[in-house]
């Protein structure tokens, strides 16, 4: 039975306190392969903990954010950038998501970083499509309120491991990306709408490997 790291740390600590009886030679040469052997445990136990999760990355940007303000004081302009985010933050929490970062007008979140489920690449397309749906709600409602008209989001997904369930979701096949330090171009899709849930029910199934997903608002 191989030693345990605590069981190793107990043996040195128990020669180190040897060391004035034993002499510092003997002590480092009894100790010396457990230190290796120690270190090389450690090392396995990182890699193990550190293992790659499957992850799906939204990103949300606001588009013509700038333009918009020239239009806007600056208190109207922080209630519609600051306000739209948090709002969107909203849908990616009822997806299960976790929102990791605002950066001015866009927002970055994540499905599966956490605990990992066997939906989180599907929510994030749920997520997606559902903050297009209420950008088009703010859009309606800054019209209204300002008279400004052309508020939109580019809503773009990108995941590992892809669950589509046989068609989850109606897409259109874009131009592959080319990513620079990637070796093969990255498939991309525009997600159009989800399918009826019967539908989707009844054809879960099939992956498809690492692709990007976007979806925007129409002008």
């Amino acid at each position: 039975m191989s030693a345990t790291i605590e069981q190793l740390e107990a043996a040195i600590g128990a020669l180190e306190t040897q060391r004035g009886l034993l002499g510092d030679a003997v002590v480092d040469a009894g100790t010396a392969p457990m230190r290796e052997k120690l270190a090389l445990m450690r090392s396995q136990t990182r890699i193990r903990s550190q293992q790659l999760k499957a992850v799906s990355v939204l990103f949300v940007d606001i588009v013509g954010s700038t333009a918009m303000s020239h239009d806007l004081d600056a208190e109207d302009t922080h209630v519609i950038i600051d306000g739209a985010p948090e709002r969107f933050s909203a849908v990616v929490v009822a997806w299960k998501g976790r929102v990791l970062q605002y950066a001015g007008d866009s927002l970055l979140a994540a499905f599966g970083a956490d605990e990992a489920q066997e939906d989180d690449a599907e929510n994030s397309v749920h997520a997606g499509l559902a903050i297009v749906v209420e950008a088009r709600r703010i859009a309606r409602e800054i019209e209204a309120t300002y008279k400004i008209a052309g508020f939109s989001v580019r809503v773009g997904i990108n995941t590992g491991p892809v669950l589509l369930g046989g068609g989850v979701f109606d897409v259109a096949e874009e131009p592959a990306i080319v990513v620079k330090g990637m070796d093969e171009p990255l498939r991309s899709y525009i997600v159009q709408r989800a399918k009826p849930r019967a539908y989707r029910l009844e054809r879960r199934g099939g992956k498809a490997s690492s692709a990007a997903w976007s979806a925007a608002t129409p002008s």
